[in-house]
């Protein structure tokens, strides 16, 4: 879907065109503000996976530390 509004959006800066000999710096601006938005959304996305990957084995070791936590508590102690 972000893609389709992208190219939209691109299409319509290109229509609005008239001369393609005479393209003014406000149109070159914005065609590269939305080359850029794509570029940079893909790269933080592939760096947020990366980060999800490597801590992975940090919350499986959590969770299992606090599992192990939880079955050494003794919660009738604790109710009373």
């Amino acid at each position: 879907m972000e893609c389709r509004t992208r190219t939209s959006a691109v299409l319509a800066e290109l229509r609005a065109v008239t001369d393609f000999s005479n393209i003014s710096n406000v149109t070159i601006a914005k065609m590269n503000d939305l080359a850029f938005k794509a570029v940079n959304n893909a790269s933080l996305q592939k760096l947020v996976d990366k980060r999800a990957l490597a801590n992975e084995s940090l919350y499986e070791r959590l969770e299992k530390e606090a599992i192990d936590m939880t079955r050494k508590m003794d919660f009738k102690a604790l109710a009373e």
